[in-house]
């Protein structure tokens, strides 16, 4: 798993959704730090507690668009 890509994917959803860090990581329970650290692979989202959220925030399918890169929207 490249940390690097995954945090640029969760970047470029964040911004496609008009959200800040700070924004997203308050919706999450975690600080915009930790979102900066994701986005620059230094750290990765915890899979049981971040993944499916993190998904639902940023409108993709939790662990396929997540983990896999997918990046499949949610249908309205």
């Amino acid at each position: 798993m490249d940390q690097v890509k995954i945090g640029k994917f969760i970047a470029q959803l964040r911004r496609e959704n008009g959200m800040t860090q700070e924004a997203l990581g308050e919706k999450l329970g975690v600080t915009n730090k930790t979102i900066s650290r994701w986005e620059t692979g230094a750290y990765m989202p915890d899979i049981e507690v971040n993944i499916d959220q993190l998904g639902n925030r940023l409108n993709t399918v939790g662990k396929n668009g997540i983990g896999n890169f997918k990046g499949v929207k949610k249908s309205n």
